[in-house]
């Protein structure tokens, strides 16, 4: 008996680096810190500050199985982390340990059907209209800090990037990638609630992109479904958008066009626009400049009152390697630029490194 259970132990422990090898699992991540002054004139808004503050840092687990046939399963988990303090974060944000995950997600990748992902998906491994933007626009930081632009609503540009309860699928037909996206949302919940059920709002999107040459270009749309649950005051209906990028040498320019539509009447559409440009200066440094636009469906404002919102970056960056870069930058944001005293001006420099 105890030369079988010594012959099963040394079998199992053969046995698990097989088995171990067929998971090719990687560890990544992002450590994002940057200094802001900031004189903040927006009424009603924060205080001038000048601070160390942690940008949209994560750590993640993603890996990938060969089933064989080209027949792949692909798996993801990614949480945000404040590298100014050590803690969690929230989808980017200031949070707790029971922060909730960036991304949780399990999937298969089909060698003619594409790439299937089910679970809380983001811009890592599905998230249409946002994915789609960063195809045209040069950017510096996007997803976090005193200068993001695309993160939500509130900033300059609406992108839906992070959804929970959702399917996505990714495929090549030919030169055009397409990507989709539908979430379900639970009973009583606002669009991208972390909510159970499928019984309430529902957030579906498709973007289609293709390259030609130098050029980067694609259209994408985006819907929330009320059909069970009723819409909220002011809720955001569909989004149809439009991305362009172009490269001649070491310039490259881009921009976005994009129209937002509301639920309520009162509630006006918004024409948002973004132009980007980056020049690359040597093998490890370049100079960008992006402007964004958006005249904003009154929520807060009078009735009737357009709300405009503009924002203007230019910024300096050098890659001391594929994985360091530093850099600094000037970011100005008009909250409301139909409004007095309602701007932001910032001088940031940081350090990204990726790991």
């Amino acid at each position: 008996m105890n030369k079988k259970l010594v012959a099963a132990a040394l079998g199992l422990a053969f046995a698990a680096p097989v088995f171990a090898d067929s998971s090719n699992v990687t560890l990544y991540g992002r450590v994002h810190t940057s200094v802001v002054s900031q004189s903040n004139d927006i009424v009603n808004g924060g205080a001038s500050r000048f601070d160390v503050e942690g940008v949209s840092s994560r750590f993640g687990i993603r890996g990938v199985e060969d089933l064989g046939g080209g027949l792949k399963a692909i798996f993801g988990y990614e949480q945000g982390f404040d590298s100014d303090d050590g803690d969690f974060a929230v989808n980017g944000a200031a949070g707790t340990a029971s922060a909730t995950a960036r991304n949780a997600y399990v999937g298969l990748d089909t060698p003619t059907f594409g790439k299937f992902s089910v679970g809380r998906l983001d811009g890592a491994i599905s998230a249409p209209l946002y994915n789609q933007i960063f195809k045209g626009i040069n950017h510096i930081n996007h997803d976090g800090g005193t200068a993001q632009f695309a993160s939500s609503r509130a900033d300059t540009l609406r992108g839906n990037q992070r959804v929970s309860n959702a399917f996505g699928h990714s495929i090549n037909v030919g030169t055009v990638q397409i990507d989709s996206r539908l979430s379900l949302q639970g009973p009583g919940a606002a669009p991208n609630a972390s909510i159970n059920g499928e019984q309430g709002v529902r957030n579906f999107s498709i973007a289609a992109t293709t390259k030609i040459g130098g050029l980067d270009i694609g259209g994408g749309y985006e819907r929330d479904d009320y059909t069970v649950q009723a819409a909220e005051a002011g809720a955001f209906e569909d989004r149809i958008q439009f991305v362009a990028g172009y490269q001649f040498g070491n310039l490259r320019v881009g921009g976005t066009l994009a129209q937002n539509t509301y639920q309520q009447a009162q509630f006006d559409d918004e024409t948002e626009l973004g132009l980007s440009a980056k020049y690359k200066l040597t093998a490890n440094s370049s100079i960008i400049g992006n402007y964004f636009t958006r005249d904003d469906a009154p929520l807060s404002a009078i009735a009737g009152q357009q709300v405009e919102r503009d924002q203007f970056q230019v910024g300096y960056t050098y890659d001391f390697s594929k994985r360091t870069m530093t850099y600094v930058m000037f970011d100005r944001l008009e909250a409301n630029s139909t409004v007095a005293q309602n701007e932001r001006d910032a001088i940031i420099a940081g350090i990204r490194h990726n790991f």
